[in-house]
C-alpha cells in the first residue's frame, strides 16, 4: 500500500509524502495508523492486546483470557492443584495474585 500525501490544514498545500506507510502500532484489533497520512495499514498483531488477561474459574477449571479478544494466555487446566503447604484452591491462589 503506498501512503498519500497530507496537506496543510491551513492552506491545504502537500506537506509530506511518503512512499509506504509507516508508524503507528497495530494490536489484536486495530491496525496500526500510519503517522504521515492517517489511514490504517498493514495486519493486525495477535500478540499486542488492546485488553487485560482476565482469570475465568468455575468450580472445576480455570483458564486466563485476554478480554479484547479472547485470546487464551492460560490453557484451561482442572482445579485440582493446591499451593505448597497442600491447604489452598486454584480460586484462592489466583485471587492473591491478582491483589
Amino acid at each position: 500500500n503506498d501512503c498519500t500525501a497530507t496537506t496543510c490544514t491551513v492552506c491545504n498545500e502537500v506537506t509530506k509524502v511518503a512512499d509506504e506507510h509507516t508508524g503507528g502500532e497495530a494490536t489484536c484489533k486495530t491496525l496500526a495508523v500510519c503517522t504521515v497520512c492517517g489511514l490504517s495499514y498493514g495486519e493486525f498483531n495477535a500478540d499486542n492486546h488492546e485488553g487485560d488477561a482476565e482469570w475465568i474459574i468455575t468450580e472445576t477449571t480455570h483458564t486466563q483470557k485476554y478480554t479484547c479478544c479472547e485470546a487464551v494466555k492460560v490453557a484451561e487446566g482442572i482445579n485440582n492443584y493446591l499451593d505448597r503447604h497442600g491447604c489452598k484452591s486454584v480460586k484462592e491462589i489466583i485471587g492473591a495474585l491478582e491483589v
